[in-house]
């Protein structure tokens, strides 16, 4: 669930908000070393940052099978409450 102060921010822009991470993905899956490539503005970039932390991946493997830690891009997208993939934009339901 979005966050009261997240609402607010939405009143004032977009229907989404991209935030664009970096991250290294260890062998166990657990998600390091996290940078703001491209930003959403602070609110955004803390909540990104903060579930990514929590998030845990399935790492990559070498072509033996052997998991190996990587670099990769983490994009999250934060949905106003009244628009989403959800919804059309008149913000009723999309039940197609």
């Amino acid at each position: 669930m979005i966050s009261t102060h997240l609402s607010d921010i939405f009143k004032e822009r977009a229907d989404k908000v991209a935030v664009l991470l970096k991250g290294v993905i260890q062998t166990d899956g657990h998600p390091v070393n996290i940078e703001i490539v491209r930003s959403g503005g602070v609110a955004f970039d803390e909540k990104a940052l903060e579930a990514v932390r929590r998030w845990r991946f399935k790492p990559a493997k070498e072509p033996s099978g052997t998991p190996v830690s990587v670099v990769m891009p983490i994009g999250v997208t934060f949905y106003s409450p009244t628009f989403g993939p959800w919804r059309t934009r008149r913000g009723r339901e999309d039940h197609r």
